[in-house]
């Protein structure tokens, strides 16, 4: 990845998506009169435009469940992030919080949307993101020494788990079409991007993909919990003319974790249909290429930098293709 400085034509941030309610039920004797209009369902971007981009198609970074766009900043031990490091080598980049999160806003909840908020812990990510096995005593692990309680190899900085954790928000059960709807308007307001999207944001970057293909150039999916939904929707979806898939797996899923080995094995099949339809697609599994220790978290780990140099180097290949395809051969 380029070290060369940022230049930048210009950042704006906006909001997209979204629409005005009307709600009422809430509680009497509120300091304010929360009775009335409501904006409901956008989500936020910022939009950092590069002065010399590498290309003309502006790349999108979709976060994960419970998370913001921050996890594409810093890391948690304080190393610049894929924002800066996509930005370094040439990308204009769309840096999203979806529906509910972040900057986007959290609507009254329960007036503006049915759901249940699930709130994440530290002590239920820790083999949830594989950064090591069950915890055997998770009221006090904080009070342990993480990295002996780590797997073997860890590529997270799991010293600095409270750190991370600060940046958890809320995430609602059943919210996705109102996510959904945001991302399609994001996506109508860039007309066509590139998308990274991880684990929740892959899966939404896939559905979107097939909802409206002629608006994403590309598709890298990092770990995306993908479910048997997913490829069903790719099933009944023949005659879509797909993008370029990319999907990146890290270490610690087979003989290790249930759900990741799920995930992974529905990605798998996924690939399948893709290859069979003659779309471009690539899974990387990590440890295969001998890339190992790296956690669900793969844009925090000690080496993120090497797996955003794999997926820069298949991007600007992806985009490179599809920019010939639609380049009119002169006469």
């Amino acid at each position: 990845m380029s070290q060369d400085p940022i230049r930048l034509q210009g950042i704006e941030g906006f909001h997209v998506g979204g629409h005005a309610r009307l709600l009422d039920g809430f509680p009497p004797g509120l300091r304010f009169q929360n009775n009335g209009h409501h904006m409901v369902g956008q989500m936020y971007v910022q939009f950092f435009r590069v002065a010399e981009p590498c290309t003309s198609i502006p790349l999108a970074l979709w976060h994960g469940g419970g998370m913001t766009g921050a996890s594409w900043e810093n890391t948690p031990d304080g190393r610049p992030g894929w924002l800066d490091q996509f930005l370094r080598a040439g990308f204009s980049v769309a840096l999203c919080d979806a529906f509910e999160r972040g900057r986007a806003s959290l609507p009254p909840h329960p007036q503006a949307f049915d759901g249940v908020a699930e709130y994440r812990t530290l002590d239920s990510i820790w083999h949830h993101f594989r950064f090591g096995p069950e915890l055997p005593d998770p009221a006090g692990f904080l009070q342990d020494d993480l990295r002996r309680l780590a797997y073997e190899r860890q590529q997270f900085p799991v010293e600095h788990a409270e750190q991370f954790g600060r940046q958890f928000v809320p995430r609602f059960v059943d919210s996705d079409d109102e996510a959904l709807a945001a991302y399609d308007a994001f996506l109508e307001r860039m007309v066509r991007c590139a998308v990274i999207g991880h684990s929740q944001g892959g899966v939404f970057a896939v559905r979107s993909a097939l909802a409206r293909p002629e608006r994403i150039a590309s598709v890298v999916a990092l770990e995306p919990s993908l479910g048997e939904d997913c490829l069903q929707r790719l099933l009944e979806a023949p005659d879509v003319e797909l993008p370029p898939h990319l999907f990146v797996f890290g270490d610690f899923i087979r003989d290790c974790n249930a759900t990741w080995s799920a995930y992974l094995r529905t990605t798998e099949l996924y690939c399948e249909e893709l290859i069979r339809r003659g779309v471009p697609v690539r899974l990387i599994e990590l440890p295969r290429c001998g890339i190992r220790g790296n956690s669900h978290m793969l844009q925090m780990d000690a080496n993120h930098l090497e797996i955003a140099a794999l997926v820069e180097d298949w991007l600007l290949n992806a985009l490179s293709d599809r920019l010939k395809a639609r380049t009119p051969t002169p006469r």
